[in-house]
């Protein structure tokens, strides 16, 4: 049993807009800001488990019902499909790598409260670890991240505490900050694994 939770990152606007078509940005065409701000949209996904347990909580205090985020990932504005057919299907770059990095250490970090969790899709769509057409077949960079953290499947998760100076940037002309480093070690079979 499990009580669904969805977040996309798509908003790059620097906090210009909150409109849905308004506020998301090319895929594959973006800036320092834009790159900086899908992942801050992306770390949203912290404070959304945290919140949506202290809600759950009250009326679940055994914590029995666990989150299941149903749709996580990256969502721009189309136009990089890989083919015409893929209607939701965008190009993919390092920064969905690092989005997907960064959201999989946050679940692995909350894993008493997610039961599940699954990018939105996996061919031909929004943050897809795999594209296919007809007879091509290609791996996209969130995939190599999918693969970097099989280590942490069966895992036990450890409490780890990463510091590091943020990241500076430019928001919308003023300053703004993300962490500089985030990261998960789960404990498997007397192996420590970090990421």
């Amino acid at each position: 049993m499990g009580w669904a939770l969805r977040h996309y990152a798509w908003n790059a606007s620097g906090g210009r807009t909150t409109e849905w078509y308004a506020g998301k940005r090319d895929a594959l065409n973006f800036d320092a800001e834009q790159y900086y701000e899908i992942l801050r949209e992306g770390n949203l996904m912290e404070s959304l488990i945290t919140s949506h347990w202290g809600v759950m909580g009250e009326a679940d205090p055994r914590h029995r019902v666990k989150l299941v985020v149903d749709e996580w990932g990256t969502w721009y504005t189309p136009g990089t499909e890989p083919f015409p057919e893929a209607l939701l299907g965008q190009q993919s770059t390092v920064r969905n790598a690092v989005l997907a990095g960064l959201t999989l250490d946050t679940f692995n970090r909350h894993a008493d409260k997610v039961e599940m969790a699954n990018v939105a899709q996996l061919v031909n769509c929004l943050q897809s670890p795999l594209l296919a057409h007809e007879d091509k077949f290609c791996v996209t960079p969130t995939y190599h991240v999918f693969a970097m953290f099989t280590g942490h499947r069966g895992g036990q998760p450890l409490r780890t505490l990463f510091s590091a100076p943020a990241i500076g940037y430019t928001r919308n002309g003023r300053p703004a900050k993300l962490p500089g480093l985030a990261g998960s070690a789960p404990l498997t079979a007397r192996r420590v694994t970090l990421r």
